[in-house]
């Protein structure tokens, strides 16, 4: 049980996607491009990783406010049934950010699901998206930022710097970000198992 959360838009659904491929769209994590979430409650998706089952929970977007589709207090609560649901066997939390600048909320957010609810006891890794222009490449914002999560005592088993779109459609009938993307896919598989 591998749970991935974090804020509203951030891609958490999209990540859950590419990592469970072509799948029909009926089959797929709804994604929405708007304001607002479009998650209403955790919903689990079987996904297969070099040969290893695994189920991905999507999860409400945390910090909505309050014109959003989920109240943050309830975004909250959906995340503790899925835990109490789950009874301890969570084997992996999946934090997933935008890459920006480092906001208090990303500190707040971790200490309430992984210092908090999970007692420090299930292993977290990070998964920062939305970083397809970065320049020279994806990893270059972990070199700039890694030291606002050490300042704020925020440990991960592992890191992955990632985008979870292909993009625009190009002249040449593939993606403006394919390379990006695929490589995306890699890191993130080897970041899960």
């Amino acid at each position: 049980n591998v749970i991935i959360f974090g804020e509203t838009g951030v891609g958490k659904s999209s990540v859950i996607n590419m990592i469970r491929g072509n799948t029909s769209r009926d089959d797929q994590a709804p994604v929405s491009s708007g304001a607002v979430g479009c998650t209403f409650s955790s919903q689990g998706y079987e996904a297969n990783i070099n040969g290893q089952e695994y189920m991905l929970w999507d999860t409400s977007g945390l910090n909505e406010g309050l014109r959003g589709t989920v109240d943050p207090r309830q975004a909250i609560l959906n995340l503790v049934e899925l835990f109490e649901k789950l009874d301890g066997r969570v084997h992996l939390l999946v934090y997933c950010i935008r890459g920006k600048r480092f906001r208090q909320v990303v500190k707040d957010n971790y200490d309430l699901f992984y210092t908090r609810l999970c007692n420090s006891n299930v292993p977290i890794v990070l998964v920062v998206t939305g970083l397809e222009n970065e320049t020279p490449d994806m990893d270059n914002w972990w070199k700039e930022n890694a030291d606002d999560f050490k300042e704020y005592k925020m440990r991960f088993k592992g890191h992955a710097c990632i985008t979870s779109t292909r993009g625009k459609l190009s002249k040449d009938g593939g993606y403006m970000f394919d390379e990006e993307y695929d490589e995306s896919l890699k890191k993130v598989g080897m970041l899960i198992r």
